[in-house]
């Protein structure tokens, strides 16, 4: 009799457990959306709504999670980078702004110094042909499953840091891959 308690016990203890956990992810999809949507960061941009989103990218040298905040065609992302090598995981945080006139990106490889690119130099700058994308970096058109929430803006998120000198690359002669490199600490 003793051991059908103690069994009676342990299920209702699963059955407890797997109530608490259906709770606890269906609580975060409804703080995060009810479903992961695929969309890409040029999309979430373009979609003009304000909202806050979660997400995560992994590939097979790294793996890549962030929060981004949009609002009116602007965006802001902060992102945690883990770089997979043989001598072990390096992890990078960073950081983008893109706004009407600018992006701006920085990380705490850079130490006080960034980059911004005109819009309107972008897309000639970050075009790279097919087969020439290291796999590693970050594709603003990259389709990635995403978890929105309506957020309340709060402007300074989009307002590049004061301790951080942003250099224009925009007319400046550099590798294509510059400002995603630079997001992953290459």
């Amino acid at each position: 009799m003793k051991k059908l308690v103690d069994n009676r016990h342990i299920v209702i203890a699963i059955i407890a457990c797997i109530v608490i956990f259906g709770a606890l992810y269906r609580s975060r999809e409804e703080q995060f959306g009810r479903s992961g949507e695929s969309l890409s960061m040029k999309e979430l941009i373009d979609s003009r709504t304000t909202q806050k989103c979660i997400f995560t990218s992994f590939s097979p040298d790294v793996d890549t999670r962030g929060m981004v905040y949009v609002s009116g065609g602007v965006l802001r992302g902060d992102f945690e980078s883990t770089r997979r090598s043989a001598s072990g995981g390096r992890v990078v945080m960073s950081h983008m702004i893109v706004d009407h006139a600018y992006s701006y990106i920085w990380s705490q490889e850079m130490s006080g110094a960034g980059m911004k690119l005109a819009r309107s130099a972008q897309k000639g700058a970050l075009e790279v042909r097919e087969g020439e994308r290291d796999p590693a970096l970050f594709d603003i058109d990259r389709k990635l499953d995403v978890y929105c929430e309506p957020w309340m803006k709060n402007s300074s998120l989009f307002t590049p840091p004061n301790d951080v000198t942003f250099q224009d690359m925009s007319t400046a002669e550099t590798p294509r891959t510059a400002p995603t490199a630079i997001l992953l600490g290459r």
